[in-house]
């Protein structure tokens, strides 16, 4: 006659099943974000290609932040459509704002940096590329919130915190505790919010 499980066997059973569960879940969030993480670098590699290209275009001049002051005219991500034709490059997949400031109510998850200016604003119309001296290691664009708020989407950021700028547009750390950058060589790469803000090339002056 066959016997069932006892209950002492279920419930050693089920607490091994929790104990494999507890151990793994973690393990493949983390994988899953690595993928979302991939995924965003490729977004943001392909903006800074689409940077270069606009410069090629425009008399070596990059992309603006916009075309009129605060963000009035044209946005960058509006200007760089011809070279990348699909606006879901323009959305982080670990990211889904729903407070579109500045983005033309349209989720932009990556900013391009104020220090491109525009006209009227006391800056330039985009940069000239003779001024960016290294730009192998100058940020051209990175993933982006405003306010420190993941829910906010803000299409460009500011100097890091204590600087004169502002904080409305701020460096997000939403991809393990770093932020995938774009350089104005056109390649990208992951870096931790600590160590991207330490480097000395965020801005042009």
């Amino acid at each position: 006659m066959r016997k069932g499980f006892t209950l002492i066997e279920l419930l050693v059973v089920i607490a091994i099943i929790a104990i494999l569960a507890a151990i793994l879940f973690p393990v493949f969030a983390k994988a899953r974000e690595k993928a979302r993480q991939s995924s965003c670098l490729s977004n943001v590699k392909q903006l800074a290609l689409a940077n270069m290209q606009y410069a090629q275009d425009y008399d070596e001049r990059t992309l603006p932040y916009s075309t009129l002051p605060s963000g009035g005219g044209y946005m960058w991500f509006e200007l760089c459509q011809p070279y990348i034709k699909n606006t879901q490059v323009l959305k982080c997949p670990s990211q889904n704002p729903t407070n579109m400031s500045q983005t033309r109510s349209m989720p932009v998850s990556y900013g391009l940096t104020r220090s491109s200016g525009c006209l009227g604003e006391g800056g330039e119309q985009g940069v000239a590329l003779g001024r960016i001296v290294y730009p192998a290691e100058t940020y051209c664009m990175l993933d982006n919130r405003a306010n420190n708020d993941e829910t906010q989407s803000f299409g460009t950021f500011y100097a890091p915190p204590g600087n004169t700028w502002g904080t409305h547009g701020t460096m997000s750390n939403r991809h393990n505790e770093g932020a995938n950058i774009g350089f104005y060589d056109g390649h990208a790469k992951w870096m931790s919010r600590e160590a991207a803000w330490a480097m000395p090339y965020y801005d042009f002056n």
